[in-house]
């Protein structure tokens, strides 16, 4: 379904599809707050094996973010909150799986709109999460709208934060 001016996004059912918790709040807070239905998908568990190489360290820190997450998101209730579990860094690897798991709650809320990061060449899981979501856009017709967050500058070597 495809907002229209009369109906404004606010009053239909978002998916907001993220990479890491924190990403929500970080780029679409602002229109968490203001819509009616929404729900968000956390794509990765934000522990990633370069920065915890342990195990058992990375689940205490993935707890951690969900923890943290699921307390903020406590303040909007939304109408659905799913986490992928993939380990931060390696949503790439399983983009089949991750398609999988995020058409059938695609196909179960019925989203008017997707919310994703944009594509910026700056965070592998951010681009995954990109590429997820305009592949439901190509086989469902749901509009996707990208929010940028940082991106990679040639000329400075460096971020470019938006």
């Amino acid at each position: 379904m495809q907002p229209t001016s009369s109906e404004p996004l606010w009053d239909k059912r978002i998916l907001v599809v993220v990479a890491h918790p924190d990403d929500e709040s970080i780029a679409a807070s602002g229109l968490l707050q203001r819509t009616r239905e929404r729900a968000v998908v956390f794509c990765t568990n934000g522990a990633g094996r370069a920065v915890y190489p342990d195990p058992d360290e990375r689940r205490h820190y993935a707890g951690i973010r969900r923890s943290e997450v699921l307390h903020a998101l406590s303040y909007i209730a939304p109408a659905h909150s799913e986490f992928l579990d993939f380990e931060d860094g390696q949503l790439h690897a399983a983009l089949g799986e991750a398609y999988g798991r995020l058409r059938t709650i695609t196909d179960q809320l019925h989203p008017a709109a997707i919310i994703t990061h944009a594509v910026e060449w700056a965070h592998q899981d951010h681009d995954s999460c990109a590429v997820l979501a305009w592949r439901l856009r190509a086989e469902t017709g749901i509009p996707v709208w990208e929010m940028p967050l940082y991106r990679w500058d040639a000329q400075s070597n460096g971020l470019a934060r938006q």
